[in-house]
């Protein structure tokens, strides 16, 4: 049994979630510091962690909704709010790229998408999302030969 497993049968959650990150397992990481956050309630780290580690699993809208919550509880946190700024820029980047793929302006999409990229170049899977977009709407526009995909 994993040492993260017997954390959380002891209701040690902040051990178990430690335990998890440690061996890159950020779904059960996810799921404990929610729990952690449950007990907590006015835990700002905790929702400071878990938008974070939402956001490195490419899961912006789900960090946004996150860091909101640490804001609520302190409007001037010194991580939360450039974060949270940072994660309502890249949302509405990637949600820019769905309406307007969803509109056919595929042009607008791409360049939302390359917008998206110069924003973010470290997340994996958040440049991973750009990066799927940008490829779908140069091909709907037909575009051949683009390094992106």
């Amino acid at each position: 049994m994993h040492r993260a497993n017997v954390y959380l049968k002891l209701a040690q959650y902040p051990e178990a979630k430690e335990d998890y990150l440690q061996v890159n397992d950020l779904f059960s990481a996810v799921s404990d510091i929610r729990s952690v956050n449950r007990l907590q309630q006015d835990s700002t780290d905790g929702y400071y962690r878990l938008a974070e580690l939402l956001y490195q699993l490419g899961h912006v809208s789900d960090a946004l909704k996150e860091i909101r919550e640490c804001l609520k509880l302190d409007p001037e946190h010194k991580k939360c709010f450039p974060f949270y700024k940072k994660l309502k820029k890249i949302d509405k980047l990637l949600l820019t790229c769905e309406e307007k793929s969803e509109a056919r302006d595929y042009l607008g999409c791409i360049a939302s998408a390359e917008r998206a990229l110069a924003a973010e170049q470290e997340v994996t899977l958040v440049v991973f999302e750009a990066r799927r977009w940008l490829c779908s709407c140069y091909a709907k526009v037909g575009a051949r030969g683009e390094l992106v995909c």
